[in-house]
């Protein structure tokens, strides 16, 4: 949602609202909401946060989604990183399996996995260990889902990434 101002001296905006989920194409419906509740009166002078939701996503049939902790991370040769993540999906899908992997886009092999990382990465929960960082360590890393699904695969875009020194 990206505010534009109509007319500078009546200190009013056009809000639009567009959603990224690929579950709401074609969502003519939208609902609007002021500090979280349902809002219909657009003419109040007050300031307020307004948000906005397709009518599906207020259904709480969600949409894929996986948050970085931190996008950027800078970590010393030899110590010991943590990545974290939250993730949501849509209802009706099970979560069978969660992962990271790193800049191959791709490539969706679990860090544990490579040989490069033998040893020295492990997860808890949703966070991602390495230990006994290597410069060739930065890049990019992502957290995948994988549900009970045949399209039930979704990985965090744009990762986090690790700057190693």
């Amino acid at each position: 949602m990206k505010p534009v101002p109509t007319d500078l001296r009546d200190e009013r905006v056009e809000l639009t609202c567009d959603s990224s989920c690929t579950l709401t194409s074609g969502v003519k419906r939208y609902y609007w909401l002021k500090d979280g509740q349902h809002f219909n009166d657009t003419e109040s002078p007050n300031l307020f946060v307004f948000s906005c939701s397709p009518e599906d996503r207020l259904s709480q049939s969600g949409c894929w989604d996986v948050t970085y902790t931190s996008r950027r991370v800078c970590a010393l040769v030899g110590s010991t990183v943590d990545i974290s993540c939250t993730y949501s999906h849509p209802s009706g899908h099970t979560v069978n399996k969660t992962f990271w992997h790193n800049d191959q886009p791709r490539d969706f092999k679990d860090l544990r996995e490579e040989h490069q990382f033998a040893g020295r990465v492990e997860y808890v929960g949703n966070k991602l260990r390495i230990k006994e960082l290597k410069i060739n360590d930065s890049g990019e890393y992502r957290f995948r889902i994988i549900s009970n699904t045949t399209r039930g695969r979704y990985s965090g875009l744009p990762g986090a990434i690790l700057t190693v020194t």
